[in-house]
């Protein structure tokens, strides 16, 4: 039985026939083709409904989320415990239906969640322990970071770059650098918020906790910064690549 049949049977179990919305009720028993058929037919449905989306991403029925997203469902209503649907797919790593919502044209990357908490900040915080880990859908939720963080560059005009900062830290304890690097290139003010917030740069926290050296130009560090800290403290100096020597000389600590 596949998990989706599974999940299936235990709404089916839960639910039952207990609300008189035949349209919930066919999204919480899966039942796509029905959906399709209601929402293809004379029936009109409040968009703004909460309960179908979020219930749909809750449940894991990708298709069925598709299907309310081609009808104009709002991605970005919370349901009754504030969560918006991005934010409960990011927190069931379901890849499939955060690629749909993600692609929406409607999606909105920065909801009045009263929880306190971004859907960003649970990927990312879900991908540091699972490479601490070394969980199996490791580089599927970092793909999923990308995708997000892309995304906000592009859209969200009010985005708190500051929010990262603990992040960027975070992921480079773990030896974590791809994630660091696209967040300096999309936000380059997080440099300097950085230095602010803890009394160091980018650069100079990455050697501190053991990053590999040959990163460290792409994170910030000067050839003349690499070689004074290889001096202080004997580090081993691995020659970088032509590429390499080229991309720090634009880059300061």
């Amino acid at each position: 039985m596949s998990s989706y049949e599974h999940g299936r049977q235990l709404a089916q179990r839960q639910y039952g026939n207990f609300t008189s919305d035949s349209l919930l009720r066919h999204v919480i028993l899966g039942e796509s083709e029905q959906v399709s058929a209601l929402l293809n037919g004379q029936h009109h449905f409040n968009i703004n409904k909460t309960c179908y989306l979020t219930k749909a991403v809750e449940l894991g029925y990708g298709d069925i989320v598709q299907t309310l997203l081609q009808h104009d469902f709002n991605p970005n209503q919370e349901n009754i415990t504030h969560y918006s649907s991005l934010f409960i797919a990011c927190q069931d790593n379901n890849f499939e239906i955060f690629q749909l919502l993600l692609n929406s044209p409607n999606i909105r990357l920065l909801p009045n969640i009263l929880c306190g908490t971004r859907p960003l900040d649970i990927l990312l915080s879900k991908f540091v322990t699972n490479v601490k880990h070394k969980h199996e859908n490791t580089y599927q939720l970092e793909q999923m970071c990308c995708s997000y963080l892309n995304k906000i560059h592009t859209e969200a005009t009010a985005f708190p770059a500051n929010s990262l900062l603990m992040h960027i830290k975070r992921l480079l304890e773990v030896q974590v650098t791809t994630l660091p690097l696209l967040i300096i290139k999309l936000f380059p003010q997080v440099r300097s918020e950085f230095q602010k917030e803890f009394g160091k740069s980018v650069a100079e926290y990455a050697m501190e906790v053991g990053v590999s050296e040959k990163h460290l130009p792409f994170l910030g560090a000067s050839n003349q910064f690499l070689a004074l800290r290889n001096r202080e403290y004997g580090f081993f100096n691995s020659k970088l690549s032509d590429k390499e020597k080229e991309s720090s000389l634009n880059l300061t600590l």
